[in-house]
């Protein structure tokens, strides 16, 4: 502890998980050809005083198994548990797109299978979009229909407009790239193995939302428990 003190710019952290792949992909050469081109990209395209028209596309997922990042109280010698709660509705993915300037378009949710039977548009805005697919996750159609019906009418009517996004198959079809070459978007794929450092949304806002989600989760539960022991 006196060493930490000692040494303000250390904390102590949990090692994280990281594949050999990323690992190999996370170097200098490859990051300052990623950077080339996304400033070339700006400066071509004029977008350098307008953040409004530059855009970054993520997903995340969930399904309700995930441990809670917050510590809670109980008896020494005795196990702490949380509930799943999303079980029955399998996995769950979340698309986001967010511009430079802070303007969060519609979110697109895709659930596993089938829409839940229950109102589950209750408490979202009116112009999300709800999808399905065998595996909760995203596929090729998915990503093109919401790139047709959310990405395109909400950008704004000035262009050019650029987005960035994950490198994936699903994100590359020729139906997303005539789509964004008839709307004057210009399209950039991250470098593979990259998104854990090169991804705004994946590093600056995806992991604070889970983050809350988790928390507000744990205090909902909390609620009604407490409303079911009175």
């Amino acid at each position: 502890r006196n060493f930490l003190k000692i040494h303000s710019e250390l904390s102590e952290r949990v090692p994280e998980t990281q594949e050999r792949c990323c690992n190999r992909m996370s170097n200098c050469h490859v990051m300052d050809q990623y950077f080339k081109l996304l400033n070339n990209e700006i400066n071509t395209l004029e977008l350098t005083d307008h953040p409004d028209r530059t855009f970054n596309c993520d997903k995340t997922g969930w399904n309700g198994k995930e441990k809670l990042k917050i510590k809670v109280l109980v008896v020494k010698e005795k196990h702490a548990y949380q509930q799943s709660v999303l079980s029955s509705s399998g996995h769950i993915t979340a698309l986001m797109c967010v511009s430079a300037d802070g303007r969060v378009l519609p979110t697109n949710i895709i659930f596993q299978k089938t829409l839940p039977h229950t109102s589950y548009k209750d408490g979202t805005p009116g112009n999300w979009l709800f999808s399905t697919s065998d595996t909760g996750y995203i596929d090729s159609d998915l990503f093109s229909t919401w790139f047709k019906e959310i990405f395109i009418p909400h950008c704004g009517s000035k262009r050019p407009v650029l987005l960035v996004m994950d490198n994936h198959d699903t994100h590359v079809s020729l139906k997303v790239v005539m789509l964004a070459i008839e709307n004057n978007i210009t399209l950039i794929g991250l470098p593979p193995h990259t998104t854990h450092i090169l991804q705004p949304l994946d590093v600056s806002f995806i992991s604070d939302y889970l983050r809350m989600m988790y928390i507000i989760k744990y205090h909902v539960k909390e609620i009604f428990r407490r409303d079911v022991d009175k």
